[in-house]
């Protein structure tokens, strides 16, 4: 996968023209950030965790608060 894909283009996601998007604009949008998050996470898949680390969160518990936030909002 390019790294190239996983990152946001501005071209495309205007905050200031998001503020005051309809509704199709904001599905698309909520839609493009949920393939990238997943993009993301097919990064990490496979990756074993280095152990108990006070600095950096597993990628698990990333994923999982990725995925609560994405339900909630």
């Amino acid at each position: 996968m390019a790294t190239e894909a996983l990152f946001i283009d501005p071209r495309v996601h205007d905050a200031l023209a998001m503020r005051t998007a309809g509704a199709l604009p904001l599905s698309l949008a909520l839609m493009d950030a949920r393939n990238r998050t997943l993009a993301w996470l097919s990064v990490m898949d496979g990756v074993s965790p280095l152990g108990p680390s006070t600095e950096v969160d597993p990628p698990s518990w990333l994923a999982g608060l990725a995925g609560w936030f994405q339900e909630y909002w």
